[in-house]
């Protein structure tokens, strides 16, 4: 039950925040349009508001039991989560200060993921465990 609660709100911290930085990209492109940029913002903030938006249904249907959460798809929008994050890093950042943490980065990836896959696996409310 513990595992689960953290999960849930493991996931509303991660959507809320996704949801903010994507907004904030859309705030602050008309200020930064005149700078060359890798990446669009615009696209930065569509990618991060639909990956918030996905961690935020996905917390609200396991804390719900919907059928249709299992663990894969749980564990598989952390997966995706973190590796588009990382796609974005490799080709959005020219910062040497940015490139430099690659190794704190992958040290906390490798924490959420542990988590995300821990929790699922202690979690015994899923609910293809139910229909077994």
């Amino acid at each position: 039950m513990i595992a689960q609660w953290l999960l849930v709100l493991l996931y509303l911290g991660i959507g809320v925040a996704n949801i903010v930085r994507g907004l904030l990209a859309f705030v602050v492109e008309p200020v930064l349009f005149s700078f060359p940029l890798p990446l669009s913002l615009r696209l930065l903030g569509a990618v991060y508001v639909s990956l918030g938006l996905g961690f935020l249904v996905c917390a609200v249907a396991y804390l719900r039991r919907t059928r249709h959460v299992e663990r894969w798809l749980v564990r598989g929008i952390a997966v995706v989560h973190q590796a588009l994050v990382w796609t974005i890093r490799f080709v959005g950042y020219r910062a040497t200060y940015v490139m430099r943490l690659w190794r704190r980065d992958l040290v906390l990836t490798i924490l959420f993921l542990a988590c995300v896959f821990l929790l699922t696996g202690l979690s015994p409310r899923c609910p293809s465990d139910q229909r077994r």
